[in-house]
């Protein structure tokens, strides 16, 4: 996996998600990756703000 590509595809695609910046991150993050999963970007929301904060 290429971090800095899969960033870039990710927030590409986010762009595209009407008013995003309004939704939960978690639903956010749904729109873009579509996974089986939708409930489990949640249990990370925690954890991506800290590293985001600390500016990683």
């Amino acid at each position: 996996m290429n971090a800095d590509l899969s960033a870039h595809f990710f927030f590409n695609a986010l762009k595209r998600v009407k008013s995003w910046e309004n939704l939960a991150i978690g639903v956010a993050a749904q729109k873009v990756q579509v996974s089986a999963f939708p409930d489990a970007y949640n249990k990370h929301v925690a954890n991506a703000k800290k590293v985001c904060d600390a500016g990683l």
